[in-house]
């Protein structure tokens, strides 16, 4: 079999919600539409034999990939670390929020993000860039071009998260120290 049937008793740490990556559950939970949880699944598995079947990524010094990912050549022999490298270095460290300030004004206020939300909204760019093309290929499809762009460098989704990087740098000074 495929795989194989577990020595019992069952450890107490396994739970059936923790045999998947954390990362592809959340992919999964948000590309559900309408609570079609197994759809969104099939989609996830279509970008995920995709990847594998995709020549390795070309090499790029535009910008810069998290650190420790696999050599670029190895990727699509996995594709859930595929995933996790172009997702993790698309991620933003920081969000803006506005506070109100004196005089009836709001300032743009750096946030840090934690590892879920940096994830949540770099794949929510990577969506909204995917759906964005009006090509004949199947969503799945162009997500999984979508994941090859942004390891590559050639997605326009990289220009959103050196934009949110430099405002949010920028307004640095408005920030409250609170002591």
């Amino acid at each position: 079999s495929k795989y194989p049937l577990p020595s019992l008793p069952l450890p107490s740490t396994s739970h059936l919600h923790h045999r998947y990556s954390p990362l592809l559950d959340q992919v999964v939970n948000l590309f559900m539409r309408d609570g079609k949880k197994a759809t969104a699944q099939k989609y996830v598995q279509k970008v995920l034999d995709i990847l594998r079947t995709k020549p390795p990524p070309k090499e790029q010094t535009k910008y810069n990939l998290i650190a420790n990912h696999l050599p670029l050549s190895s990727l699509p022999r996995n594709p859930p670390a595929y995933l996790l490298t172009a997702i993790d270095s698309l991620a933003p460290l920081m969000r803006l929020k506005a506070m109100k300030a004196s005089g009836g004004f709001s300032n743009q206020v750096p946030e840090p993000l934690n590892e879920r939300q940096r994830r949540k909204t770099a794949i929510g760019w990577m969506l909204s860039v995917s759906k964005g093309k009006k090509d004949r290929m199947h969503f799945a499809e162009r997500f999984a071009e979508e994941v090859v762009a942004v390891v590559e460098g050639r997605s326009s989704a990289w220009d959103r998260r050196l934009q949110i990087h430099k405002t949010a740098v920028g307004a640095r000074a408005n920030v409250k120290v609170k002591i």
